[in-house]
């Protein structure tokens, strides 16, 4: 037999009498391999480390799971606390009409606020060319014509977009009357007109209902455009950047009905100051 062939059989041997003294029961020194079995004595030191790590690992769960429990009824503590905690109040409250703030309503052209064809013959090719941000200088090839001129003329006055505007209010006036009639771009008896200016929309038109008629309470406004209009809502005498505003849209020949709702947004502080209001217009 060759020497290598008598080494593996040695060591099936030796593995097959591991195994034997293992399914015996008897526990053996793994650091021994010749399988001396453990005295007493040794057998008791490693039984009690043994027993030493299962109590240190069941201690570091019991733990952790302690902290986290105590984080979660504290948390659940503050919740309570704070939805029991005074004053946390919601109401909601009608008033009058007359006792609300009415929005200013602005309208707008839809789709290109300016004349392409006026442009055109003031030395613009196309009406990018005079109100993109790389034209600053918004003049005519007509040296007569000052900008604001030109500006006027290649905008959209309120008549030529608004072919009219009836406000009808609930209460009659001292004439017994509930229809009163606009003109469009003309502060009058019946609304308050203001020009409004945007580099894409060109010039828009904001209408804020008179204050008698107001008083008399809106029931509604009708309005005919002659183009496709943009209407946007804000609070009166406040005209801010359109690029972050929803308008609603109003094509011709499509009848739309709208309903204004009105809410007032207050937060209070724990001394029940109010610390921020906001008024809020949809339709």
């Amino acid at each position: 037999m060759l020497p290598t062939e008598q080494t593996s059989a040695r060591e099936r041997f030796q593995n097959i009498s591991f195994i034997e003294k293992c399914k015996s029961g008897k526990i053996f020194d793994f650091s021994n391999m010749v399988g001396e079995p453990l005295s007493p004595e040794r057998e008791r030191q490693y039984r009690s480390r043994i027993n030493h790590l299962s109590f240190l690992k069941s201690a570091q769960y019991g733990l952790f799971l302690s902290v986290l429990l105590l984080i979660t009824v504290i948390q659940v503590y503050h919740c309570i606390s704070k939805y029991f905690a005074e004053p946390t109040f919601i109401s909601s409250r009608i008033s009058d009409q007359n006792d609300a703030e009415f929005p200013e309503i602005t309208v707008c052209i839809e789709g290109g606020g300016f004349k392409e064809n006026v442009l055109y013959q003031h030395g613009f090719i196309k009406e990018g060319d005079y109100r993109n941000r790389g034209n600053h200088t918004w003049q005519s090839n007509d040296t007569s014509v000052t900008p604001q001129e030109l500006f006027d003329e290649a905008t959209y006055s309120a008549a030529d977009i608004i072919k009219s505007l009836r406000i009808r209010t609930i209460r009659s006036n001292a004439e017994d009357n509930y229809n009163f009639y606009a003109n469009p771009g003309v502060s009058d008896e019946v609304a308050d007109w203001t020009p409004q200016y945007h580099r894409s929309f060109g010039r828009c038109h904001s209408f804020f209902p008179a204050k008698e008629l107001r008083q008399l309470g809106i029931y509604y406004i009708k309005m005919y455009g002659y183009e496709d209009l943009k209407v946007y809502l804000h609070h009166p005498g406040q005209w801010l950047d359109l690029s972050g505003r929803m308008g609603y849209k109003i094509y011709k020949n499509d009848v739309i009905q709208m309903q204004v709702t009105w809410q007032s947004v207050k937060m209070l502080d724990e001394d029940t100051k109010t610390i921020e209001k906001e008024n809020i217009f949809s339709i």
